[in-house]
């Protein structure tokens, strides 16, 4: 039961688990909306971002938010309609 584990355990605060600690993730359309909601959630849950948008100036902000979790965050510009 995932979804189980990561609602109790949400946001580390207190030395919750962190179900995703140290994996690496790639999240199209992570720039705004519903793709940036989980680059936030999945770096506070301990993954290191990629990313990826066709929108590098609003991906940056994206980075940004990852990076005040402490974790690592690139920027991959791409086009996925293509």
């Amino acid at each position: 039961m995932v979804e189980s584990r990561l609602w109790l355990k949400s946001g580390n605060e207190g030395g919750a688990l962190m179900i995703l600690n140290r994996k690496k993730i790639i999240v199209t359309g992570g720039a705004s909306g519903i793709g940036r909601a989980v680059c936030v959630i999945a770096a506070r849950e301990g993954a290191d971002i990629a990313v990826a948008d066709i929108n590098p100036e609003m991906a940056e902000e994206t980075v940004a938010l990852v990076r005040e979790k402490n974790r690592e965050a690139i920027i991959v510009e791409m086009d996925t309609s293509k």
